[in-house]
């Protein structure tokens, strides 16, 4: 999504800043509610060759 949608190559040190900080905490209350049925990251290497 961030290369996508923000059109950068990697996160920036904000954008890792918010998600250490917003989404991991509130995940952690979330998924024991909601069963662990959803993940929050996908990883994605491509190569051209």
């Amino acid at each position: 999504m961030n290369k996508w949608f923000l059109k950068k190559d990697y996160p920036t040190l904000q954008q890792v800043k918010f998600w250490d900080q917003m989404i991991v905490p509130i995940s952690k209350c979330i998924d024991p509610l909601i069963g662990f049925s959803t993940g929050k990251s996908l990883i994605g290497i491509w190569q051209k060759e």
